[in-house]
């Protein structure tokens, strides 16, 4: 996959993080981005927003109504809610309440 996606000119960048999602007329047309550079602006045909969930967020699991007294973590670190976090500031549908 990833030579075919050399032969298209495809930029990997793996150091880089989506802070929030560039919508225009209510279509979503990429993504500003923190880049060891700074913040960059990337704009696309599709935008995949693949984030890994909520499941390390007390915050987000406390709003679908579980208890998080004796909580215990069974997720990557990572996973703390900020894609959804940017969906939603985009006007995407909540599934979570």
């Amino acid at each position: 996959m990833k030579k075919r996606c050399d032969e298209l000119g495809v930029n990997f960048m793996t150091s880089t993080s989506a802070i929030s999602i560039i919508k225009d007329a209510g279509v979503v047309k990429g993504v500003y981005a923190k880049s060891p550079d700074g913040i960059v602006k990337i704009n696309a045909k599709a935008t995949l927003l693949c984030t890994g969930g909520v499941g390390h967020s007390a915050e987000l699991i406390e709003k679908q109504g579980w208890s998080t007294k004796n909580l215990h973590y069974c997720s990557m670190p990572s996973n703390t809610g900020d894609g959804y976090k940017m969906a939603m500031a985009a006007g995407a549908k909540d599934i979570i309440t």
